[in-house]
């Protein structure tokens, strides 16, 4: 094995241990007086619960991509106290980053049987990725379950969407080319496939969905800087992810919601501005936040193995 591989664990361990330290010593300011005041007005006469937020949303938009920074586990919590809300708004359909959709008729079946399956539960979200397979993302399908056994005979049933699909790992090698990444994504890039299902099963069907998704995916009008080396600054702005794709197809029915999480804004955000992408910060600033991390571990037996 050679020997940068083996060091890398180390370096791996080294950068947790260290980034919790520099984000603390370099915390926001505090706020002025006459910012706390504005804020504190604005929230008494425009507050909402989470809940109310995101349902209110769909009065005016189809597709709410919720950015999650993963394994929060509070904001899977919401995830399943929005779920009876969301049928009862006449929305039918969460959409989840974290499976395959080659057992989206697997997934159907569990959701809507007289019985629900834990094991079978598990088997699906392992299918996709053992790396997804927390107790709190696996009781989203419970959730789903739990609302359509107390449906009337003959209502609609509420869905779980998977988004992606299983990707073939053993050709992934440490070197990624266009050659061996066709082989592991052979379904062609994750973005566009997550798109194109949501394309398919939800606009052209005129349904709505919440989705459940990773920060960047959700990205709509914003465009994430990326590293390029031939840009004149060296970097670029990436606008072909998951959120930035439905929004080029339906730009008025496609909205974003912020999970809280850690939000950074380097100096090379700043060119943003000059494309009318990005507002209300600062030449240079960072915003940071601090989140609580905490999430059930279980193995495939659903023995609980600790929680990080």
């Amino acid at each position: 094995m050679p020997y940068f591989i083996r060091l890398l664990p180390f370096f791996l361990l080294l950068w947790v241990l260290i980034q919790p330290v520099a984000l603390l010593a370099n915390g926001p300011q505090p706020l002025s007086e006459k910012e706390v005041t504005q804020l504190a007005a604005f929230l008494k006469h425009n507050w909402r619960t989470p809940e109310q937020y995101v349902i209110e949303k769909f009065k005016d938009h189809d597709i709410i991509l919720m950015a999650e920074d993963h394994r929060i586990k509070h904001n899977l919590h919401l995830a399943h106290k929005l779920i009876p809300l969301l049928y009862r708004a006449g929305v039918y359909n969460f959409g989840m980053e974290f499976g395959a959709s080659e057992d989206q008729a697997a997934l159907d079946k569990l959701v809507t049987a007289e019985k629900y399956d834990e094991g079978q539960a598990r088997r699906l979200m392992f299918h996709y990725n053992v790396g997804w397979a927390f107790k709190e993302y696996l009781d989203v399908y419970r959730a789903a379950w739990e609302l359509n056994r107390t449906l009337p005979a003959g209502a609609r049933k509420f869905r779980i969407l998977n988004l992606s699909y299983c990707y073939d790992w053993s050709e992934a090698t440490v070197v990624r080319t266009p050659e061996n990444t066709k082989k592991v994504f052979y379904k062609g890039g994750t973005e566009w496939y997550r798109a194109d299902v949501i394309k398919r099963e939800i606009l052209e069907k005129k349904e709505k969905i919440l989705v459940l998704t990773g920060t960047p995916h959700a990205f709509t009008r914003y465009q994430m800087p990326v590293f390029d080396y031939n840009a004149r600054q060296f970097y670029s702005f990436e606008n072909r992810l998951l959120g930035n794709l439905l929004y080029k197809q339906a730009p008025k029915k496609v909205f974003t919601i912020l999970l809280h999480q850690i939000s950074f804004c380097h100096k090379s955000c700043d060119g943003q501005k000059e494309k009318g992408k990005l507002t209300g910060r600062k030449e240079g600033e960072e915003v940071k936040q601090m989140v609580t991390i905490k999430i059930t571990i279980e193995d495939e037996a659903g023995k609980q193995i600790g929680e990080p």
